[in-house]
């Protein structure tokens, strides 16, 4: 009722009419009590809230009242919105000093007679006695948060400074916060500071963010203006660099110098650009504030951050220890005590148990998890309990049950039954199922053998935690190296899970990522999203595809942003987070050397190696069996050369289990068209060779071939007995697989352009095809431009994409020579000659050139002639060959020449030869100018009919001579 009196007064006249009102509340001798909560509630009221002036007339009656706790906060309030109001400002420690003489009169059990420091003491020991009752193992950080505020309670300072600071480092979840929370809630209880709830400020989450210092701000007023007399500072480690000056001005000088002058205006900092704007101010002071701050890494690295002066100005630095096995099963024995007073009173059913037999369980659940784990147990047991009950309809129950552990179970035990509760690391029943799904991967032997050491580390360090012994939860960060589609993010999952299971990993999700994720557009931008990601895979595994892209783009790039992100998320939660780099092996190993500090986290590598053609078409029939699918006999052996097509050694693009995949896929849809048309009797289930798009080869006939090109007698004779000879050497290997032909296979074609290098070279290619020398059989031909780079560095790399472009196959590189040139080339040569030993089952390779050229190559670079065992000679084609050929062109392309022509076009050779290079260029070039003059003949008498299209005459021919 005096609330709404006042409220009403208040609306209808101003601040007149309420400094009228209570005027009159306060002559008529209302109880003190009800004008004091009258006025309190009024203060929150929404329009008065906003009104200033409203609010320091409420302040003052509170004071002149004696409700000094709350004329105190009223007036913290006051001051975070016009800092500079000097009349709150001056009350303020009037306001102080009225609680310091509550406080003291609030100690009367104590004797008068003794000195303050005594008086703290046997006050603050009552407050330890009780924090003690409540928190398990943490009488350290007790004893010294008492020894702090009864410090600060002796010399009680400035109003205007902070009182005194800690630095805690410790262990992960060890109960700090919990502590610090319980400690002040028995300090304000006891009157021995005044204030509200603790702020809290956690360093590390200003990383991600390109206002980091504008946020730093608002955090900072609202933890120092407000109510509370106590702020955390968390994760100091984490701090990043744009704030770490701030915090070292908080411990030195008590306040943050603010770049400019600031209003508080609806939970933001708004910059003034005048000095004498109403509220405004320049720093944001500590004032009476203790301050703690707190680390999970060790002291020393903290302290780093601070300079030598703020290092002095810590009151105390604090370093925690782990909870000890006996501690950890106190404080588990209470937890478990709450919910077995919960089982009786609820369930009517007495728990009993031996904490020395759960031991090993505690020790497990608060390694991976801290107090909450071990309250989340508790809880566990008590839920399943319950379900039993329900489930049984509380029939056949004793009212007494142990708790026990039998092997890796939980257990409830009655007289004559015992019943399951739950695993005890709840993973057995899926490490049997990861363990299975491990083993069914095809393939990938070496990562098999690799989550084996894992495993086996892991479990060696849960048996040491076991018996009591003290071990540091491992950093858990890894390589994958391999090609697309060889599982790697399958076994990222894997790990995921398997981690989740054994309780490493709180949440054992996957969250996949490329530069595309990670990398902004702009200066600041990508560690903002890289940092986004990285909190996204809190509790799992960061799965970076492609990590080496990061690193592509020199200095100035901003994946290196990204990079320096991630190592120090990797440091900052290496035992919340698991960090997984994927890529190819050389190109990973160089994304490894950009960051010194990135090499060094890295646990472990997992090597992917591209599938065999076996394990490709085992992938397909599994992948077809998923589908409802089965592949036919036929259709399986084309499938093996299919694949042997894609799968060669020393590509990138091979596609393993993604071409696996895209085959099935695409040979499913092909078998729905065609079952779609026939008899429905037919195998709806049966994929063939018409499905997957393959027939059957046709078998190369090498003289056939041969046979179809004019001279070359001599290198023929030679192609055939380098047929006959790896005929034999196929057929050893049948018998004997581990046989290895030494043979080179690899050619030196000399001649001049245009004696049929580049056809024998097409030849080879389709031979070696056929008989499985080659998997894929296709000819690359190139000559130096495509080899060698305008600058020192880049040939290597444009020679290595060159040549496995041509892995599979017949790398035919013209006029070879020129390589030998400069050291552009010579960089070519040797990069050509070590990938063909990496990758000689997979390649041929032919150089051409000049005769005379090409033996001085031979002579400059032994490296070439040790690996080029094969020279064959081109000679130029005599005056009947280069005939042969003309013919043999003019057919080809549907022409028909005569007798006479045949004479005209012989005459025209032997004319003409000596003038020329006498080889097969010259004479197509003679064919394209004698069909272009029948041409223009056939025009001028506007010829119709299809013979005399394609008639040759003489006179097209004489012409030319």
């Amino acid at each position: 009722m005096i609330q709404m009196d006042l409220l009403l007064e208040y609306k209808a006249h101003g601040i007149d009419g309420l400094k009228k009102q209570i005027n009159t509340q306060s002559k008529d001798h209302f109880e003190k009590e009800s004008l004091i909560k009258a006025l309190i509630a009024l203060s929150k009221e929404s329009k008065v809230k906003h009104d200033m002036d409203a609010q320091k007339i409420i302040l003052n009656q509170l004071y002149q009242l004696g409700a000094y706790q709350d004329a105190y906060q009223l007036c913290r309030k006051i001051l975070i919105r016009k800092p500079n109001d000097t009349e709150s400002r001056n009350l303020l420690p009037e306001i102080k000093q009225r609680l310091n003489t509550l406080k003291s009169t609030s100690s009367e059990q104590i004797d008068s007679t003794v000195s303050l420091l005594e008086k703290n003491k046997q006050i603050f020991q009552q407050i330890e006695q009780e924090v003690n009752k409540e928190i398990i193992g943490q009488e350290k950080l007790i004893q010294f948060l008492s020894k702090l505020v009864q410090k600060s309670l002796l010399n009680p300072g400035n109003i205007h400074t902070y009182k005194d600071s800690m630095i805690i480092s410790s262990p992960k979840s060890q109960g700090v916060y919990t502590t610090i929370n319980t400690f002040f809630k028995y300090v304000y209880s006891f009157n021995q500071i005044s204030g509200e709830q603790i702020q809290t400020i956690d360093l590390s989450q200003y990383d991600a963010h390109d206002n980091a210092v504008e946020m730093f701000y608002v955090d900072i007023y609202n933890a120092f203006m407000g109510s509370s007399r106590v702020t955390i500072f968390k994760n100091v480690d984490q701090c990043p660099l744009d704030l770490i000056n701030l915090l070292n001005s908080i411990v030195c000088n008590g306040y943050i110098p603010l770049d400019g002058r600031y209003t508080y205006q609806d939970g933001i900092l708004v910059k003034v650009n005048q000095m004498l704007v109403e509220g405004s101010f320049n720093t944001i002071e500590a004032r009476d504030q203790y301050l703690l701050f707190h680390t999970n890494e060790q002291l020393e690295k903290a302290l780093n951050i601070f300079t030598a002066s703020s290092q002095s100005n810590f009151t105390y630095k604090v370093s925690l220890d782990a909870l000890d096995n006996e501690n950890m099963q106190l404080l588990f024995k209470n937890m478990l005590n709450n919910y077995i007073e919960k089982a009786r009173t609820n369930l009517g059913i007495n728990l009993l148990y031996h904490i020395q037999n759960l031991s090993p369980l505690v020790t497990h659940y608060f390694n991976y998890g801290g107090a909450a784990n071990l309250n989340n147990l508790a809880n566990k047991i008590y839920e399943k309990v319950s379900e039993i009950l329900l489930e049984n309809n509380n029939v056949g129950f004793t009212n007494s049950w142990e708790i026990a552990q039998e092997n890796n179970e939980i257990t409830l035990k009655d007289a004559e039954n015992s019943y399951h509760v739950l695993d005890v690391y709840q993973t057995h029943a899926n490490l049997s199922s990861i363990k299975e799904r491990i083993e069914q991967l095809i393939g990938l032997d070496e990562v098999k053998d690799s989550l084996k050491e894992l495993k086996i580390f892991l479990e060696k360090r849960e048996r040491k935690l076991s018996k009591g012994y003290q071990s540091e939860k491992p950093a858990l960060h890894f390589v994958f190296t391999g090609n697309p589609g060889t599982g790697k993010t399958t076994v990222a999952r894997l790990i995921a899970e398997y981690l989740k299971t054994i309780g490493y990993l709180s949440e054992g999700h996957l969250i996949e990522v490329d530069r595309s994720d990670l990398v902004g557009k702009y200066v600041g931008h990508t560690a903002a999203q890289t940092m986004n990601r990285i909190k996204a895979a809190i509790g799992g595994v960061l799965f970076i595809d492609e990590a080496y892209s990061l690193a592509r783009g020199g200095e100035n790039d901003f994946g290196r942003e990204a990079i320096d992100t991630i190592v120090k998320a990797m440091e900052d939660y290496k035992n919340q987070l698991v960090v997984i780099f994927a890529g190819y092996p050389k190109e990973i190993d160089d994304l490894l050397e950009l960051n010194p500090g990135l090499r060094s986290r890295i646990s472990q590598t997992f090597l992917f190696n591209d599938y065999t053609t076996e394990e490709l078409l085992e992938i397909s029939h599994k992948l077809a069996k998923e589908r409802g699918f089965q592949i036919e006999e036929a259709a399986q052996k084309q499938l093996i050369k299919y694949y042997q097509k894609h799968q060669i050694k020393g590509k990138t693009d091979s596609g393993n289990g993604r071409l696996a995949r895209q085959t099935i896929e695409n040979a499913i849809k092909k078998q729905a068209v065609r079952t779609a048309t026939e008899d429905i009797n037919s195998k709806i289930d049966i994929l063939n060779l018409e499905d997957f798009g393959l027939k059957e080869e046709k078998v190369f006939d090498l003289d056939s071939n041969l046979n179809d090109i004019i001279g070359l007698n001599h290198i023929k004779e030679l192609i055939k007995t380098l047929q006959k000879q790896e005929l034999i050497n196929k057929r050893r290997k049948e018998f004997n697989s581990n046989f290895i032909s030494n043979q080179s296979l690899n050619f030196i074609f000399t001649g001049n352009p245009g004696t049929g290098k580049t056809t024998i070279s097409r030849t080879i290619t389709e031979l070696f095809k056929s008989i499985d020398i080659l998997k894929k059989g296709h000819l690359v031909e190139v000559a130096r431009t495509e080899l060698v780079a305008s600058y020192v560095g880049q040939t290597a790399l444009k020679t290595e994409k060159v040549f496995k472009s041509a892995l599979g196959g017949v790398l035919f590189i013209d006029e070879a020579y020129t390589l030998a040139n400069d050291q552009f080339g010579e960089e070519a040569i040797n990069t050509l000659i070590k990938l063909m030993e990496d990758h000689k089952e997979d390649i041929v390779v032919i150089l051409a050139g000049y005769e005379e050229h090409m033996n001085k190559l031979l002579q400059t670079n032994p490296g070439i002639k040790s690996r080029f065992s094969n020279i064959f000679h081109f000679p130029d084609y005599s005056c009947d060959e280069l005939y042969a050929i003309a013919i043999h062109l003019f057919s080809n392309k549907g022409f028909i020449l005569g007798a006479e022509a045949k004479t005209a076009l012989q005459t025209v050779i032997q004319q003409t030869y000596q003038d020329a290079d006498g080889n097969g260029r010259y004479v197509r070039n003679i064919v394209e100018r004698v069909i272009r003059l029948q041409s223009i003949r056939l025009f001028e008498i506007s010829a119709t009919n299809y013979d005399i299209l394609m008639e040759i005459l003489p006179e097209d021919i004489r012409s030319l001579s």
